[in-house]
């Protein structure tokens, strides 16, 4: 098992107008966090991202500090 942390990104998606795929895109290539989207999971997913907790402490806190920085 795994823990996930289900980011709300829906503000930062309306603000910019981007759409899931697009979060996803810069995530993963901007803030170099492999994350994925939560539309994945039905039409009540939208809007979020999903990012695996299962690593060290640090690695979690950079990968946010990255987010962060790019969003």
């Amino acid at each position: 098992g795994t823990f996930l942390m289900w980011l709300d990104c829906r503000a930062l998606m309306k603000a910019r107008g981007l759409d899931d795929k697009t979060m996803q895109t810069l995530f993963v290539e901007k803030a170099k966090v492999g994350m994925s989207s939560g539309v994945i999971y039905g039409q009540a997913g939208e809007g979020f991202m999903r990012l695996n907790l299962g690593a060290p402490r640090q690695v979690i806190m950079d990968a946010l500090e990255r987010i962060r920085a790019s969003a």
